[in-house]
């Protein structure tokens, strides 16, 4: 993907995975970049609240982990 080029709400979540997966994030976040930028929106919303459905160790965790979201 170009940099300062976005892709559309209907693109396939594969059109963005590798970029995702260089900051740490793995699939299962949407099957669209528009699911996925929902999901990663609640994400934020529950961070900023005191809220996290992360498990605990997850937070505690390096840098270089891949994130990813409870089942």
């Amino acid at each position: 993907m170009r940099r300062g080029s976005r892709p559309r709400a209907q693109a396939p979540i594969a059109t963005v995975a590798p970029e995702l997966q260089k900051i740490g994030f793995e699939r299962g976040w949407g099957d669209t970049v528009g699911s996925t930028l929902d999901t990663m929106h609640l994400l934020g919303e529950l961070l900023q609240a005191g809220r996290t459905p992360l498990q605990p160790h997850a937070l505690a965790a390096p840098a270089r982990s891949p994130v990813q979201p409870c089942a």
